[in-house]
């Protein structure tokens, strides 16, 4: 009698949305491809792209097996292509990509070192550095304060008492997942949008808490027009998603009750910080969510006003900070402090991934 083999389950998942990105995702793919532990089963879902990224994505499949692709006739939307993947997805472990982003080397072989040696956690998350989307100009880095200065695990409790200090330290795309975690926290709420999933980590982290290295996992390209950037820069949707994710945290005991009175102050800088630095800036818009009284509303728009763009840039800047607080200034001097004698790494010598070369192998 011959015995049946036994396949063992996938340990690591990826799930990467893709929608008119031909242009990016041969990079993004590319840093997949390159890592030291590779991704079991990559499911790309292209969301109804009407570029090259079909014929791309067929491409890579055809000569890499891990390459699974789902090609949808329909847009269903960021959050509904990751809701997708995610319930195709069967690795102990999940990762949400975005086609214009892309991954340092290492990442994955750091990230599930310390998800194995702390299993109590279901988070492992990294830095990312924001670079310009068009021109690759380095844009800053996330978290702005760090949660910590060397790796390590932080429990739920410390998790809270963090959160109370700073915010948005878990980047979901330099963060590795349990997927049952992410299935037995709600998944991606679609009514969240681009906070969707910045909720989910928020409450994995108040839940089981997280691990965190102070190091750089992702090169996160940044667009005007991108998914996040568009729907934050038109007021009423900023407004909604605000009112949404408050009540969301609020009716969710995993939430301090004090957390959405610091996430609204935390959410107005971020929004009217947003608006600052497009360009052109949205001035209704930074007004709007920067102040709170006329008189506020007036030293703004004076403050904007200055002849010299830097000058008003950072007047503006300091004027937003000292009316909503957001987070410490002690903390995001020692983290900046840190990273000036680590040094940036250099996109090319760091990544020696081609920018649009797809993978000859």
């Amino acid at each position: 009698m011959n015995s049946l083999v036994q396949v063992p389950p996938p340990r690591l998942s990826v799930v990467l949305p893709n929608f008119n990105h031909g242009a990016y995702i041969v990079r993004a793919l590319n840093a997949l491809l390159a890592q030291d532990v590779l991704a079991d089963e990559v499911i790309v879902i292209d969301d109804a792209s009407r570029d090259s990224s079909a014929a791309i994505i067929r491409k890579y499949s055809e000569k890499h097996q891990c390459i699974h692709p789902i090609f949808n006739s329909e847009n269903r939307g960021v959050v509904g292509a990751l809701q997708q993947g995610l319930e195709v997805a069967r690795g102990t472990y999940v990762y949400f990509a975005a086609a214009d982003d892309w991954i340092t080397p290492g990442f994955f072989a750091r990230s599930l070192k310390l998800l194995t040696e702390h299993q109590q956690a279901d988070i492992a998350c990294a830095d990312a550095i924001l670079v310009d989307g068009h021109t690759g100009e380095f844009r800053g880095y996330r978290p702005v304060i760090r949660p910590s200065f060397h790796a390590r695990f932080v429990d739920p409790a410390a998790a809270r008492r963090l959160l109370a200090k700073t915010d948005n330290w878990i980047w979901t795309g330099s963060a590795l997942f349990r997927r049952a975690a992410v299935l037995a926290g709600g998944a991606l709420d679609p009514d969240l949008r681009s906070f969707a999933d910045g909720f989910l980590a928020r409450k994995i982290a108040l839940t089981s808490g997280f691990c965190y290295t102070p190091q750089v996992g992702l090169h996160c390209s940044l667009f005007s027009t991108g998914f996040s950037h568009s729907l934050l820069l038109d007021p009423d949707q900023a407004r909604t998603l605000e009112e949404r994710a408050i009540k969301k945290m609020s009716n969710d005991p995993e939430f301090p009750v004090w957390y959405p009175a610091v996430f609204r102050r935390r959410w107005h800088f971020a929004v009217a910080r947003l608006a600052l630095e497009s360009y052109p800036r949205h001035k209704t818009l930074l007004v709007e969510m920067g102040s709170r009284s006329p008189f506020e509303r007036r030293v703004l728009g004076l403050a904007m006003e200055l002849p010299i763009r830097r000058l008003a840039h950072t007047a503006a800047l300091f004027l937003l900070w000292r009316r909503w607080r957001p987070h410490s200034l002690i903390g995001l001097a020692m983290t900046a402090f840190q990273r000036f004698f680590e040094g940036r790494p250099e996109k090319d010598s760091e990544l020696r991934i081609s920018f649009g070369q797809e993978d000859g192998r």
